[in-house]
């Protein structure tokens, strides 16, 4: 394939606060493309200390200035079309790829002349259901009321809009591509699905990293560790781990690590159960330290209580030779190898969850899922395939928009 320029579009990086899976995403996939060799510019909103520009591995990194920092907003979207109309028109852009609706503002243009392609990573649709099965008191299911649907409604006709101007739109999951195509009305020819990939050098398990973090944590070979990673938000279900963490053996840790508006309602979950010395607070974290606490525990859990898209940081575990646990929502079957490399169960089943720790601690299938977790991961999800299949579309959509 020839050397193409291709230009990413989203509201938000791992420069801004906040970033998750989408930011990881487009971390991997852009310097995946450039590693390929292809030129890659992000096109972004404000950077949180007011630059413009940034380079970082090969990878152009566009700030908008004075658009709303990691948000959505009327000015994002004109803002970031005509900057890639710019782009365009300089011969800097051959391709459009948007984060989500990231590039929905230069897909709406009539006079645009190079093809664009979405990366769904879920639905409105599941974002709304996701709310309100977590709308669990009468101050959340106002707030869904008067917030949440009102938001619901507006966006929906522009994703609607938007899913239909996208030349092409590629899914992270067979269960996003489902949702996508019934959601919006689409023709499954224009829907393509390619899974999240994880940089397979990066994320190794370091025996030194987990001797470290293991002692700083007062553990030693007798202690399990089970340890989740991500935003600390209801949603993530991290609190049905405490739950059953007293039923458990008292050598059974949990290791929570990230931040979050549900942090000081874990905490005092913890206190209520009498849990401060089982259960661990490691606080926010760079995302390049994540494999040294991947290395640190023993199993990987994905307690979530929303329809997820295609979970990264089942992968990245995987590939740290971690088994893992995980709540049968959205694509996250996808990602695991079922009783292979880790077990799945019913989200929000405490009965199921406890059998399922009880399961993996039994009988050395901790270890021979260990075993099998790391190869998985690297034949399915490395980043190299993701760029590999992400190629294939673009040249796919290039090629359709050029007849």
């Amino acid at each position: 394939m020839k050397k193409l320029k291709i230009v990413i579009a989203s509201r938000s990086t791992i420069f801004h606060q906040g970033s998750g899976g989408m930011e990881t995403h487009l971390t991997n996939l852009a310097e995946g493309l450039v590693k390929s060799g292809h030129e890659v510019r992000v096109v972004t909103t404000s950077h949180p200390e007011g630059g413009k520009k940034l380079v970082e591995k090969g990878v152009i990194y566009f700030f908008l200035f004075g658009t709303q920092e990691g948000k959505y907003s009327e000015g994002y979207f004109r803002e970031s079309a005509n900057f890639i109309h710019k782009l365009v028109e300089t011969t800097e852009c051959e391709i459009v790829l948007g984060e989500s609706i990231g590039a929905s503002g230069f897909a709406k243009m009539n006079n645009r002349t190079v093809p664009v392609i979405e990366i769904a990573h879920g639905s409105l649709r599941s974002e709304v259901l996701t709310v309100f099965g977590n709308s669990t008191t009468l101050k959340a299911l106002i707030s869904f009321g008067l917030k949440t649907l009102p938001y619901a409604g507006l966006n929906f006709i522009n994703d609607l809009v938007v899913t239909h101007k996208d030349d092409m739109i590629i899914c992270v999951s067979e269960k996003v591509a489902v949702e996508v195509t019934r959601d919006s009305w689409l023709n499954k020819s224009k829907v393509r699905v390619v899974h999240n990939g994880v940089d397979e050098q990066k994320f190794k398990k370091s025996g030194s990293e987990r001797e470290r973090l293991r002692k700083k944590l007062n553990l030693t070979d007798e202690n399990v560790l089970l340890g989740s990673l991500g935003r600390l938000i209801q949603a993530k279900g991290y609190q049905d781990v405490i739950k059953v963490l007293p039923i458990l053996p008292k050598n059974v840790h949990y290791l929570l690590v990230g931040e979050g508006d549900y942090q000081e309602t874990l905490k005092e979950m913890v206190k209520e159960y009498g849990l401060h010395d089982r259960v661990h607070f490691a606080g926010a974290l760079n995302y390049d330290e994540t494999p040294n606490y991947y290395s640190a525990m023993d199993v990987f859990m994905f307690p979530t209580r929303r329809r997820e898209g295609f979970p990264m940081t089942l992968v990245e575990a995987q590939m740290c030779s971690l088994p893992v646990i995980a709540a049968d929502k959205g694509g996250v079957s996808e990602a695991i190898d079922r009783n292979i490399t880790g077990l799945i169960y019913p989200s929000g089943n405490l009965n199921e969850l406890k059998r399922a720790i009880q399961k993996m601690l039994e009988n050395q299938a901790m270890n021979e899922m260990a075993d099998k977790a790391a190869q998985w991961g690297r034949e399915n999800f490395t980043t190299d395939i993701m760029v590999e299949k992400t190629l294939k579309v673009i040249s796919e959509a290039i090629e359709n928009y050029e007849q």
